[in-house]
């Protein structure tokens, strides 16, 4: 006789910022579809549109970003608070959105953390320079909590083995690539719009967007740019001939690629790409 699935409690911390969400929000709803409990963490700035999935409990707390703290003890203060609340909800699985939260020992749950991005593999994918001291500190943090987890995942083979390679781990994160949910965008049955596309976090160096801004001044068609120009670290991107449509919810972006424009992506760092894959499941060219 098959034994039933036993019934987990997960909780899991999220970013609100880019396509950590999307990736939370998807799995989230496929494991409670698996029959498991999900309780989901939500940290940093943004909206937590979209979360209404039932059997899922959103959880905001005024909690910093790993990549946004000024000092590693505001990460271990959010740590601490994390490891508490998971305790006190008698949770079997803890998922980190970062590996910078495992660097302290808190936990006395399994810890699995997914390492979606991270300053230490940013830097070395554009620099050539040394890591500032601003940012070693918390790749220092990154590559202390991938060695203490139970494990870890990376959204790809090769950004697997770059982190790898940047934090000398023993052990190579596992690739699990990233997906899209059954309800994902669907191509338009409309003719494809003339235009090119791009989306993600515009004010991000590693995006290369200016790149496409200046090709946007060569080319026939309008170029239109889907994102935040101004980061919550004070990076920023000001476009000189390419269309900026601001940050767009989900559901206003999934309209944009639903016409099948042409994705372009000139980024010189994309570990996560969930931009790219959707942007291929709509049909676009």
């Amino acid at each position: 006789m098959t034994r039933a699935p036993t019934k987990r409690h997960v909780m899991m911390t999220t970013d609100m910022i880019g396509g950590v969400w999307n990736y939370t929000i998807d799995l989230a709803r496929e494991l409670t579809q698996h029959g498991d409990q999900v309780t989901v963490v939500c940290m940093g700035p943004g909206s937590t549109s979209g979360a209404d999935i039932p059997g899922v409990t959103f959880i905001r707390e005024a909690l910093v970003l790993d990549w946004l703290a000024s000092s590693p003890e505001e990460v271990l203060h959010a740590s601490r608070r994390i490891a508490g609340m998971a305790k006190d909800q008698r949770v079997d699985v803890l998922h980190l959105h970062s590996p910078a939260y495992a660097a302290f020992d808190v936990f006395e749950m399994p810890v699995v953390a997914v390492n979606h991005s991270c300053v230490g593999t940013w830097w070395a994918a554009l620099k050539r320079e040394p890591i500032p001291d601003d940012l070693a500190w918390r790749a220092e943090l990154v590559g202390s909590g991938l060695r203490r987890v139970q494990a870890s995942i990376a959204p790809s083979r090769a950004f697997a083995e770059q982190t790898a390679d940047v934090y000398g781990s023993r052990q190579t994160p596992t690739p699990i690539h990233n997906g899209l949910s059954r309800s994902a965008v669907a191509p338009s049955a409309e003719k494809p719009l003339d235009a090119l596309f791009t989306s993600g976090r515009l004010w991000d160096e590693g995006k290369n967007v200016g790149v496409l801004d200046q090709a946007a001044a060569q080319l026939p068609v309008p170029v239109f740019a889907a994102g935040s120009l101004q980061g919550p670290n004070g990076a920023s991107f000001r476009p000189e001939y390419l269309q900026a449509l601001g940050h767009l919810q989900p559901l206003e972006l999934h309209q944009w690629i639903r016409r099948r424009p042409i994705f372009m992506s000139t980024a010189l760092y994309e570990p996560f790409g969930l931009s790219v894959l959707e942007a291929a499941k709509a049909g676009c060219g």
